[in-house]
């Protein structure tokens, strides 16, 4: 099941494009569990000090631990822990039952990090699927699927059970803190095409007039028109902040629940070390905190860290390029032809890079230079080559069209089985430059002129458009 919920986020996934890769700010070794405090630059979690777990705090910004706590943590698995308005983090702990595959609710704690002590405030007695958590100032929202019934309320300051809402059909979708409100809706009103209004029902109980729509529809296509992931519209702009809102609670998320959030899912894709992450820990409107291979990686949604960050000091650093550079030699070839002299205003070099792992082996790799203006750089992309071409270079007939493939024989001459390959192709406004072909499809350039015939974008295509 682990398997097709990964198959359905990969698949939601492949129809995001991503701006900019997202790369953690600062992560933390074994951390079990954390909850980001509101909008503060802190956590609360819970790590291994290499003899036991213990709680402790978590400054983001400062990428250090401010206070580890001594406390004994309960025996039970801890499935969340959620700061309060009145100063206490609490702890939900699970249990399993021989026979049930889903873990139970076992009980609520209350720890004060004032007095470095947890008390437990309420402990299940009945066999209770283990539910998903949510506190607005002093209640806590126990809820499961939002459609069967309505959330527990426990008020953690009378340590009793509260109802919910005398409207039977009244059901919670989510609730935010941030916010002091919780997002409702009415099972009477979930139509036929699984959508349902929702509105918003603030701390006195009271509830607004409709402020959007939620769409329980789950449909996955292969064609991106035909995708659907479930999702809340927000209609009356007063209550824009609910669709954020909606993306930073019920955690934590892992595969399937987060592409059920397509916000989160947004921010999801966008982190630059994805691959190796499996659950999402908590969001605010700044952080956001993910779990994977033993580590806890930290990101700003803010202001996204787009820069790798650099994972060793300067010094060792220097170090490391020295020792490279003494293992490492430069082989440079001047590429030549009267193709290459007329179709680019620069001089490209075919460069050897040998790196010497000992007197009896080295490593290899092949790339190419050119020189413009006065300038070296390494030519990596079709762009560069557009910015060299010469204003007066145009490509107006089958000869100059020939000419210009030539140039890239030079620059990349074509292998053995690929030379019966070589052509090119007049469409509409644009020349096919065919370099190679592979099961059928055939690969190369597609150049775009504009009316004068001059050369306005070169792009590399695995599949030409013939």
């Amino acid at each position: 099941m682990r398997n097709l919920y990964t198959i359905v986020l990969l698949l939601y996934l492949s129809f995001m494009v991503s701006a900019q890769k997202n790369y953690p700010i600062v992560s933390i070794d074994d951390c079990l569990n954390l909850s980001l405090i509101n909008d503060e630059p802190m956590a609360i979690a819970i790590i291994n000090n290499g003899e036991r777990n213990q709680l402790a705090f978590y400054h983001i910004e400062e990428k250090k631990c401010l206070q580890t706590f001594n406390a004994p943590l309960p025996d039970k698995k801890i499935t969340q822990l959620l700061p309060c308005d009145d100063g206490m983090i609490y702890i939900l702990t699970a249990k399993q039952k021989e026979g049930q595959r889903r873990p139970l609710f076992d009980a609520i704690y209350a720890f004060s990090y004032k007095k470095d002590r947890i008390v437990r405030v309420y402990e299940e007695t009945e066999d209770i699927t283990m539910p998903s958590a949510a506190l607005v100032r002093i209640k806590m929202y126990l809820s499961g699927n939002p459609f069967t019934k309505q959330p527990r309320v426990f008020n953690v300051q009378t340590k009793c059970f509260e109802p919910f809402s005398e409207d039977a059909n009244l059901r919670l979708l989510f609730a935010s803190d941030a916010n002091k409100a919780c997002i409702v809706m009415r099972e009477s009103e979930l139509s036929d095409d699984d959508t349902c209004p929702v509105y918003c029902r603030n701390e006195a109980g009271q509830i607004s007039e409709q402020i959007g729509t939620y769409d329980s529809r789950m449909v996955m296509s292969t064609k991106k028109d035909e995708n659907r992931m479930p999702g809340l519209t927000i209609s009356n702009a007063d209550y824009n902040w609910a669709k954020a809102a909606y993306d930073q609670t019920g955690f934590p998320h892992s595969g399937f629940s987060i592409a059920t959030r397509p916000g989160l899912a947004d921010y999801y894709s966008s982190l630059a070390n994805r691959d190796e992450l499996r659950t999402l820990l908590g969001m605010n409107s700044t952080y956001l905190a993910a779990k994977g291979k033993g580590k806890v990686f930290f990101y700003n949604v803010k202001e996204p860290c787009t820069q790798k960050p650099q994972t060793v000091s300067d010094e060792m650093m220097a170090g490391i390029k020295e020792h490279y550079n003494n293992l490492t030699s430069y082989i440079k070839t001047k590429l030549q032809s009267n193709a290459l002299n007329e179709v680019f205003d620069a001089c490209f070099y075919s460069i050897t890079e040998q790196i010497h792992m000992d007197e009896y082996s080295r490593m290899e790799d092949h790339f190419i230079a050119f020189s413009h203006n006065g300038q070296y750089d390494v030519l990596k992309t079709e762009a560069q080559l557009l910015e060299l071409i010469p204003p007066q270079f145009t490509i107006a007939n089958e000869q100059d069209a020939i000419l210009f493939q030539d140039a890239l024989n030079t620059l990349y001459p074509p292998g053995t089985f690929a030379q019966k390959h070589i052509q090119c192709i007049q469409q509409e406004g644009q020349w096919l430059f065919v370099r190679d072909e592979s099961f059928g499809d055939k690969k190369g350039y597609i150049v775009s002129l504009n009316a004068d015939s001059h050369i306005m974008n070169i792009e590399k295509a695995n599949k030409l458009p013939l």
